[in-house]
């Protein structure tokens, strides 16, 4: 059965990207169908350790981000769309310079105060650090001539006709950013989600989530003992001055 979920839905995906319309509601659909089983995966990763539940966050939010490229590369190279008109799945609303510019430089933020203090011993984190530090500014360089000209799909700095200019177009370069984004991430994830893995370390926070369960557990059955014995003692004394 699950074989045939995902099959339907890269079948219907690749309608999405395939179509000229932009089709929100079948959008929201694959979000909504998926959304329940990464909820409960998100909980299961984070009850076991909160670090490796924010790395599956971000790994999923990293991967959409992904996919609105490729669609955007299919829309391009296999159906010949110009560049301004090709927005992938969801299409101009979300692929804008704004989104765009805070998407990619809050991952620098994200690693830098989250993700590497609670795994430092992670290499992919330390490299994927240095890469998204470039796609940010990147996008600072496009936020710049956007700021300025109002015109979406700057170059930045590496594509052609931006400040340095090598010989790749804007949408070919930063699908390039993204799927290395991608592909270092999951690597993390998958090391760290080995459960012997060595570069995994406890998060150091003042009460760990993981173990709030058991100690409110803990509290209760001391607190249910000790009513118990307060019960028996005074059922003692009771019978006691009765006799």
């Amino acid at each position: 059965m699950k074989r045939v979920i995902i099959a339907a839905i890269v079948v219907v995906a690749a309608f999405v990207m395939m179509s000229g319309f932009v089709l929100w509601w079948l959008a929201l659909i694959l979000l909504a169908t998926w959304t329940p089983w990464l909820w409960r995966r998100f909980h299961l990763e984070y009850t076991r350790s909160p670090a490796l539940g924010l790395l599956f966050a971000l790994l999923i939010m990293q991967s959409i981000h992904a996919a609105e490229h490729l669609a955007q590369e299919v829309q391009i190279h296999l159906m010949g769309w110009p560049f301004p008109i090709s927005h992938g799945i969801l299409g101009g609303q979300i692929d804008t310079e704004w989104f765009h510019f805070l998407f990619d430089t809050l991952l620098i933020p994200y690693c830098v105060i989250v993700l590497i203090p609670a795994l430092p011993k992670c290499v992919w984190l330390w490299l994927l650090l240095p890469l998204a530090i470039w796609h940010g500014i990147e996008h600072v360089a496009i936020m710049n001539s956007f700021l300025v000209t109002h015109r979406f799909g700057a170059p930045g700095i590496l594509a052609e006709g931006g400040l340095i200019g090598l010989p790749i177009a804007r949408p070919d370069l930063h699908f390039l950013y993204n799927m290395a984004e991608v592909a270092l991430i999951g690597a993390a994830y998958c090391r760290n989600h080995t459960r012997d893995a060595p570069c995994i370390e406890t998060v150091a926070l003042p009460v760990s989530l993981t173990r709030l369960p058991a100690l409110l557990g803990r509290a209760y059955r001391a607190r249910a003992s000790r009513n118990a014995i307060l019960r028996a003692f005074s059922i003692e004394r009771i019978f006691i001055r009765r006799n």
